[in-house]
């Protein structure tokens, strides 16, 4: 069973953490292609649930560190990735075999989705949709998935119709707890202003040319420039930039334990035997030196707080 560290939900009780996910939706490349790029400008880590192949995510995700990719069943009836799910769930997993999280296609959930996704390996979801929801933690759900619940999903705000300002979201986006963002790369390229937009665009996006219909106005493409300056990105790399802040701390730590145990004595014996407070500072110099060669070759992650299950 995958567990939450105790630290860990002690900072979202005090704290907000952003994240930013999408869902692909069988968009075409170009528009794939064209939401990774915006998010590369905002220098944002982006998670992608994943419906199908696509190259630009491989070449981006496969083998790297970038990030995690997770994969987004369709268990809907006539469904193309297949009639059971059993059968959904085989086809997904072929996808990327390596995804360790999913959310379904319209958020479809049931006891032996989870537990059929646990069986195979997966250790958390984000199978669940809210809307503002302050104060959102991670759920241990019966299945022995960690759920990693939806903050705010750009079509509901596109069926809400109550615009794209972010003043309507100020209060809850800084509230404590889990923020986790989900745009569509359909949605995000077209700037979706509404759900009828997007259905007179529908057509236009399954031939490629979907630069014909981008609303020109608030949207949803607006909304993640807004988003942009109204939160601290930094702190968007949830949980991979927070966490090498750790990593840091800990190395200093370690320096100025080690300092506080050798220095003195060895200052000490130095200071008998030289006799010269030239030689007392030089030793003061080296000592300096030594710390910050020890803290640049300690190993990547040491003093981290390890993530409750991986990067959402």
């Amino acid at each position: 069973m995958t567990t939450v560290s105790i630290a860990f939900l002690e900072r979202l009780a005090t704290a907000p953490a952003y994240c930013f996910t999408t869902d692909l939706d069988w968009a075409p490349e170009s528009m794939v292609e064209e939401t990774l790029s915006l998010f590369d400008r905002y220098r944002v880590p982006l998670t992608p649930f994943i419906t199908h192949a696509s190259p630009a995510i491989a070449r981006r995700y496969e083998g790297t560190a970038v990030g995690e990719v997770g994969v987004h069943p369709n268990f809907r009836p006539g469904s193309s990735h297949g009639a059971t799910e059993s059968a959904v769930v085989d086809h997904v997993l072929a996808l990327w075999p390596a995804a360790k999280c999913f959310r379904s296609h319209g958020f479809v959930d049931s006891s032996s989705i989870a537990e059929a996704f646990h069986s195979r390996g997966l250790q958390y979801d984000s199978n669940l949709c809210l809307y503002l929801q302050p104060g959102a933690m991670p759920l241990q759900h019966v299945s022995g998935l960690v759920r990693f619940p939806v903050f705010l999903e750009d079509d509901d705000i596109a069926a809400k119709r109550n615009g794209w300002s972010t003043d309507q979201f100020e209060i809850a986006l800084r509230t404590p707890g889990l923020k986790i963002f989900n745009f569509h790369p359909q949605h995000v390229c077209l700037n979706t202003p509404d759900l009828s937009h997007y259905e007179r665009a529908k057509g236009r996006v399954g031939e490629n040319r979907w630069h014909e219909s981008v609303h020109d106005g608030a949207g949803a493409r607006t909304l993640l420039q807004r988003l942009d300056s109204d939160i601290d990105f930094a702190a968007a790399a949830f949980p991979h930039m927070q966490l090498r802040a750790g990593s840091i701390a800990g190395a200093f730590l370690l320096v100025q334990s080690v300092a506080g145990v050798v220095g003195p004595a060895s200052m000490g014996l130095w200071f008998d035997a030289a006799g010269s407070k030239r030689a007392l500072f030089l030793l003061m110099a080296l000592f300096l030196g030594g710390g910050f060669v020890l803290l640049a070759s300690l190993r990547s992650g040491f003093g981290e707080t390890p993530p409750p299950a991986a990067s959402v």
